[in-house]
């Protein structure tokens, strides 16, 4: 029978073939990107060079950082009038595809989607010491208990939405689209 091995590390360094398996990416273009982007092999594995995922995975999706520390992702602010204004194109002409796609929703529809979620839940919080009352004839106590762990817990709802709706209106790029 085989031997059981430790396999906790075994996706911590991949070789390249692995690498170009996992993203779905030839060998050779895997081998190329991680050669452009100066990303060093980590050890060595049955005679292959192996090379940490955290360190190959940004070169071979083209994000973050090249060899000369250039950012990769292209800065509108630094290119000519004419590549910006193709630069903002695209972006807008990708947002409306998304949007078609159904993978973006417009925000009204999020915060009326949102909304009715919290409706349902504040009267779910609001009745449910009512009805336990109703329902089991229990120690007033109790009721008591849950009428005070309802409102701690809406109170906590409401100042989590207000503090993320501060956040997304800081966030809000002004094309009304949630991502």
């Amino acid at each position: 029978m085989g031997e059981v091995k430790d396999i906790a590390g075994v996706y911590d360094a991949m070789p390249i073939a692995h690498l170009a398996r996992a993203f779905r990416v030839a060998r050779e273009t895997v081998a190329k990107k991680l050669r452009e982007a100066g990303v060093r092999p980590s050890g060595k594995r049955g005679g292959y060079d192996v090379y940490r995922l955290m360190d190959a995975a940004p070169a071979i999706l083209d994000v973050g950082a090249g060899p000369d520390g250039e950012n990769r992702i292209p800065d509108p602010s630094k290119m000519s009038p004419t590549d910006q204004r193709a630069w903002w194109q695209a972006k807008n002409e990708h947002l409306k595809f998304l949007q078609a796609e159904g993978q973006l929703v417009p925000k009204g529809e999020v915060h009326a989607q949102f909304a009715m979620i919290a409706k349902i839940n504040q009267r779910n919080w609001l009745t449910l010491a009512d009805v336990t009352e109703r329902d089991t004839r229990c120690d007033p106590k109790v009721i008591e208990y849950l009428r005070k762990r309802a409102r701690l817990s809406l109170d906590e709802t409401a100042e989590a939405i207000a503090s993320v709706d501060g956040e997304v209106e800081a966030e809000d790029d002004g094309t009304g689209i949630s991502a």
